[in-house]
């Protein structure tokens, strides 16, 4: 599903346990985490495009999410993020 959090819209899949996809729309505190984490990712000059959630996974949880985006010239690049006590944490 297509969302927009922080300006920025992006393709949104979650999945809970067992990798089962959910058609759930992202809770307040994935939202929260998601502005920061895009906010991070922009900052490195780079454009989100998709995010998975793992929602069996902890918020402060490596891997928690999954996210892709691309550089100026249009290659793919992949993050994962969580949250962790109130800040953003990027990797990759």
């Amino acid at each position: 599903m297509k969302i927009r959090i922080a300006g920025i819209e992006v393709e949104y899949s979650a999945f809970g346990e067992g990798l089962e996809a959910l058609s759930d729309p992202p809770t307040r505190q994935e939202e929260t985490a998601l502005a920061a984490l895009f906010a991070a990712i922009t900052a490195q000059e780079l454009t989100p495009q998709k995010v998975e959630s793992y929602r069996s996974l902890g918020m402060a949880q490596r891997g928690r999410f999954l996210l892709r985006s691309t550089d100026p010239a249009g290659h793919p690049k992949e993050h994962y993020g969580r949250w962790v006590k109130g800040k953003a944490l990027l990797e990759g």
